[in-house]
């Protein structure tokens, strides 16, 4: 029997303020869970409803169980989507630190060659002081213009312990120099 509502003995349409007769029985089928899972189960209603409102209930359950398959499918989107946003925010993070890490290196070099940059000037600066000395030195060796045979025997053997010294002192820095190297 095709459930309806009934008056003066007739069965007519359940749909608010239809008033046609039952035409036909339609089977609502209703999800009793919305959670995340293909599978679900339905509990069906059996609704007296006239043609028209027959095939309008039809269509409407059809659309309903169709947004039930898809808010399985819009859910594991979503489940996607913040996996990918959590993956994506933790490499912007390691990005950050690695690009951190090599600005604080960036800084480090900069400085040392800052520092660098002003030993060179200094020690251009004490070699231009040294060439100075060495040219007024030259300049002062060219205006008396001794040689080294006019100079007296015990000046002569001074200059040549100096000259002996020298060389073996320069001899030991440049192999200390190369000891270090």
């Amino acid at each position: 029997m095709m459930a309806g509502t009934y008056r003066h003995g007739r069965v007519y349409c359940q749909r608010s303020g239809c008033r046609r007769r039952v035409d036909r029985a339609v089977d609502v089928e209703i999800p009793l869970d919305w959670s995340a899972t293909h599978g679900f189960r339905t509990v069906t209603v059996t609704i007296g409803a006239c043609r028209e409102d027959g095939r309008l209930l039809d269509r409407l359950l059809g659309q309903l169980l169709e947004a039930r398959v898809e808010h399985f499918d819009l859910l594991t989107v979503i489940a996607h989507a913040m996996t990918e946003d959590a993956r994506l925010r933790a490499e912007v993070e390691r990005l950050e630190n690695d690009l951190a890490f090599g600005e604080g290196a960036l800084s480090y070099v900069r400085d040392r060659t800052e520092r660098a940059e002003a030993d060179l000037v200094e020690a251009e600066g004490a070699i231009a002081y040294q060439r100075e000395r060495a040219d007024r030195a030259e300049a002062g060796l060219r205006r008396r213009r001794l040689s080294f045979a006019e100079l007296p025997a015990d000046q002569q053997a001074a200059l040549r312990t100096v000259h002996s010294e020298l060389s073996s002192a320069t001899a030991e820095a440049r192999f200390r120099g190369g000891e270090s190297a």
